[in-house]
């Protein structure tokens, strides 16, 4: 089953979130470009509901009915997108090694750690192991996907046992834990609706339209 009109949606979306992530790094004169596309921001959430809605409607009835059905599931969604993002990421390594090199400048070295390397390969960067986005910036997004892939069997599950209750309790308890964790400081936010960062305690430096951490992402996936 195809839906053509969310795929148009998705992909504008997507191409609105890129842009904006890179006009903010752009040189002078962008300002009012950047203005704008910040005013699509809810565009972002749109993307992850239709995707959540998208794949739930494929995976809802077939998921985890037979042995390894996660697994190819897995499989298929990394063959899918982990190819051209690596492709992406190896170019802003080479960008890294320019820099540290001192072929190019940037205001901005932190961007191109080593340290922060190995999240950014295993698409856990935005899973609170660092208080700047790094490399390719925009890959947060998939890694935040990639979280909510890999809970996928919670919220099947608690569809098909309990239907729309099962899906409540799972959006409920994510917003328990959100709260927990704004309590706790962990995130560092009066409220974790304002919050542009789910990881490490103090200011973050993170762009503000990075409002969809991976919690946040169960969260509208099981409402």
């Amino acid at each position: 089953m195809h839906f053509r009109t969310l795929e148009v949606w998705r992909l504008s979306a997507a191409l609105a979130v890129m842009m904006w992530h890179f006009l903010r790094y752009a040189p002078p004169g962008h300002e009012a470009a950047s203005a704008a596309l910040y005013r699509l921001l809810p565009l972002m959430e749109m993307f992850f509901m239709i995707s959540g809605f998208l794949i739930m409607l494929r995976y809802a009835d077939t998921l985890m009915t037979e042995p390894g059905s996660f697994r190819r599931f897995i499989v298929r969604r990394l063959a899918r997108l982990y190819p051209l993002y690596l492709a992406t990421l190896l170019f802003f390594c080479i960008v890294a090694v320019a820099l540290h090199l001192g072929l190019v400048q940037s205001d901005q070295p932190e961007r191109y750690a080593w340290s922060a390397l190995p999240a950014n390969i295993a698409l856990v960067q935005a899973w609170g192991l660092t208080d700047v986005l790094t490399f390719n910036y925009v890959g947060w997004t998939l890694s935040a996907e990639w979280f909510c892939y890999l809970t996928l069997p919670v919220l099947v599950i608690a569809y098909r046992w309990y239907g729309i209750l099962g899906l409540a309790a799972v959006a409920g308890s994510a917003i328990v834990a959100l709260e927990i964790a704004v309590a706790l400081g962990w995130i560092p936010f009066p409220s974790w609706l304002q919050a542009n960062t789910w990881g490490r305690i103090g200011p973050s430096p993170i762009s503000p339209s990075a409002r969809w951490s991976p919690l946040l992402c169960v969260t509208a996936g099981g409402s």
